[in-house]
């Protein structure tokens, strides 16, 4: 049988899909996200956090090697004291399996000139 191929897009990466999107831009020099966490309930990086500006707001999701989202939250420069974060478990209160996620974060106001960035996290167990 033969066959054709095409190519539709000569880069392996998409800013429109989280899984294979370039890193956006720098995070803020006010910001910090934790390239990986160990979420194994020793109470030392249990949770991943990223630490936001102040008076920011943002929505995070989480997204496994194949683009489906396992975690979405809202957080804010108060989030650290409370807590709040992605416990290593996905929408449905599973555990995870080992491995690196993208993750998207989104503000609702510009910081910096930006209101969207991209990255990696390493979830270590």
């Amino acid at each position: 049988d033969e066959f054709q191929l095409t190519e539709v897009d000569s880069q392996l990466m998409s800013e429109e899909r989280p899984d294979r999107g370039t890193a956006g831009a720098r995070v803020p020099e006010a910001s910090f996200v934790p390239n990986a966490f160990t979420p194994d309930g020793d109470q030392l990086n249990d949770v991943w956090m990223p630490v936001l500006p102040e008076d920011a707001v943002a929505a995070v999701e989480v997204f496994n090697r194949w683009g489906h989202e396992v975690w979405r939250g809202s957080l804010s420069s108060e989030s650290a004291q409370t807590g709040q974060g992605w416990d290593g478990k996905d929408v449905h209160g599973n555990l995870c399996e080992p491995g690196v996620y993208g993750w998207r974060m989104t503000t609702e106001t510009e910081v910096e000139g930006q209101t969207e960035w991209k990255g990696w996290v390493k979830l270590i167990r």
